[in-house]
């Protein structure tokens, strides 16, 4: 046994000396080389060049247009929270998707993101032939864009179409409406639309489907803004509403644009529409991104024991002293919960004091992030779990070669399958790779599951593991990725700030990741982004979350003029209720909460807040 893993190491040894990946200053890979055209092979598709950031709140995030978020590819982390502080601090490196399966032939196929160079890539632009799951350069060309849309621009392009002459089916008659449709509604990649190829240059795919999600006005399966249609967030078949995200983006890529450089598998034909969005409001969500990717399986064949995954980078401001885990306690409405998180090691962020290099830091002053899988969009029913795996950087520390980054490509979908690249199951204790455990019973899905301050739990906390650079996978699976199957998933990406580190406490992050859950839970349609003074004060609430045996009062601020309010549930149910309010001069209401409250079910509640010119509905998270 021990001349076999002596080999192994050995092996890995020379192909990590051989395998010379450029790195910068702070230990972080450069992206594509500069000077020359990516190598490629197959559909012989140049690697994506499109970028561009979702910054409508307090977080500023690059979105690449090959399959990687988050980082500007030259080794640069781009994920910027608070957005707009003199000191741009980043709380993420990079992240992007993984897929891993056998063919019938039990060949295996992947397509995964690390840090795309000219040497090492599997994801490019654009859609894939429906029949053949191909492209072409061309097509890979043309789709190398990101497409944007606000809500600001959707109000003014309803508050148009509105005003406009239409003929009796809503169709405007006026000819020079296009000229006052935003570019970024005119443009919209949308099944249909006559207006894409003149303002793109260059066609929609045939037979593809929806393309990216619309309000369809008159219900005829075409996008067309005259006839009323405009962008629309569209996550589950079981929503139909009118709310916007603040920002919203779209774009669209896949695996079979050229050789696989980067996991070495076989392409797994798939083609992914990824959309990216976020609000602003005065709570949690203001620090929360999320993201969802459609998958679409253009293969001619099914892929069997196949899995999704979700691979990130997290850097909380200095990349050599994170630590990380998941949390699994229900949300506060009593849902399953598989939540990633990283925290710092200790109470000062740097490697040495707040020190890190050229890479600036959060000092004392230090967040916590989480990646939670909010669901399985198209079956979620399926009875298939979320497993949480981790891996380290070769350039930071002395991790054991087995539990550094993959290179092969089973290790690869040994990760994927919550494996060490080895093939050693992850099992509880130490730090997850324990070559002497026999005991079937210490295997697990979930690394360090135990929340930070429980004393004698499995965190990395309690194990008081050494610095590092880790990287965090979620992954969803085993399952038959059938051909033509459609699989979507959600993921949030909530933040706080002033989190501290070695022994933290979560209930803060799982609150943040409660409310934007219940964003998702109603459909979001809490447009909290629309919930707006004359004099453009948001309305705010406080405290929020609310603790029912802690606080007597909720405070509403900025909210002059206000007659009625009522608090109800998720199904509509009032269970307090102010009305005819005196005229309020200072701007804020106090509402007085009884005993009551004591036995209510903690949860999201609504506030809503009336006057005499409109109705405002606000999310509040109750809690013991």
């Amino acid at each position: 046994m021990k001349k076999t893993v002596f080999i192994f190491i050995f092996s890995l040894f020379l192909k990590n000396l051989f395998a010379y990946i450029p790195m910068n200053s702070h230990g972080k890979p450069i992206g594509l080389d500069k000077g020359r055209k990516a190598t490629t092979f197959a559909a012989d598709c140049a690697q994506s060049k499109s970028s561009i950031d979702l910054s409508v709140n307090n977080v500023r995030a690059r979105l690449q247009g090959g399959g990687d978020l988050w980082w500007d590819l030259k080794g640069n982390s781009q994920y910027i929270v608070p957005a707009n502080s003199t000191k741009a601090v980043a709380s993420i490196f990079a992240g992007g998707p993984w897929i891993g399966g056998f063919d019938a032939g039990n060949n295996l196929r992947t397509a995964c993101t690390l840090y795309r160079r000219d040497s090492d890539n599997d994801w490019w632009p654009g859609p894939l032939d429906v029949i053949q799951g191909a492209t072409d350069e061309i097509t890979c060309a043309n789709w190398d864009i990101h497409f944007s849309v606000t809500s600001k621009e959707i109000a003014a392009f309803k508050e148009a179409y509105k005003k406009a002459p239409k003929d009796a089916n809503g169709y405007v008659t006026d000819a020079s409406f296009t000229d006052k449709i935003p570019g970024s509604i005119l443009s919209w990649p949308a099944k249909g639309n006559p207006y894409f190829s003149k303002e793109k240059g260059f066609n929609l795919p045939a037979g593809t489907g929806k393309l990216a999600n619309y309000y369809d006005k008159d219900d005829n399966n075409i996008y067309d803004p005259k006839a009323g249609d405009y962008p629309q967030l569209h996550i589950r078949s079981a929503c139909n509403n009118d709310y916007q995200p603040d920002q919203m983006v779209f774009w669209i890529f896949n695996d079979n644009g050229g050789i696989h450089t980067q996991s070495n598998g076989l392409t797994t034909r798939t083609e992914v529409h990824a959309t990216s969005f976020a609000y602003s409001t005065n709570d949690a969500l203001n620090n929360t991104t999320f993201l969802s990717y459609k998958t679409l399986f253009r293969g001619s064949e099914n892929i069997d024991s196949a899995f999704f995954g979700f691979w990130v980078d997290v850097d909380l401001g200095c990349y050599q002293d994170d630590y990380i885990g998941v949390d699994t306690v229900k949300t506060s409405k009593g849902k399953k919960r598989t939540m990633a998180y990283a925290y710092n090691e200790d109470a000062t962020d740097g490697f040495t004091g707040s020190n890190c290099g050229t890479v600036t830091t959060y000092g004392d002053d230090i967040p916590i992030i989480a990646i939670e899988q909010i669901e399985n969009l198209d079956l979620p029913n399926e009875n298939i779990g979320t497993s949480f795996m981790y891996m380290n950087s070769v350039t930071t520390g002395t991790p054991s070669p087995p539990m550094q980054t993959p290179v092969q490509i089973t290790e690869f979908y040994n990760y994927l399958n919550t494996r060490w690249r080895d093939g050693t199951p992850l099992s509880i204790g130490g730090n997850g790779y324990n070559l002497s455990n026999t005991d079937p019973n210490k295997k697990t899905k979930l690394a360090f599951f135990d929340e930070p301050k429980k004393t004698g739990g499995w965190s990395m906390t309690q194990a008081n593991l050494p610095f590092g650079d880790r990287q965090i996978l979620l992954s969803h699976g085993p399952f038959q990725k059938k051909s033509g199957e459609i699989r979507s998933y959600l993921y949030s990406i909530p933040w706080v700030p002033s989190q501290g580190g070695g022994k933290v406490d979560l209930k803060d992050i799982r609150n943040a990741a409660d409310l934007a859950r219940a964003k998702f839970d109603n459909c979001f349609s809490v447009a909290a982004n629309e919930v707006k003074t004359d004099k453009k004060e948001a309305i705010a609430i406080y405290p929020n979350p609310f603790s029912k045996n802690n606080q007597d009062k909720i405070i509403l601020k900025n909210v002059e003029d206000i007659s009625d309010v009522t608090i109800f549930t998720s199904d509509g149910k009032t269970i307090f209720s102010e009305k005819n309010l005196p005229p309020n001069e200072h701007k804020n209401i106090e509402l007085k909460i009884d005993n009551n409250w004591k036995n209510k079910t903690n949860g999201i509640y609504f506030i809503s807040v009336k006057n005499k010119k409109q109705t405002k509905v606000l999310p509040c998270l109750i809690l013991d």
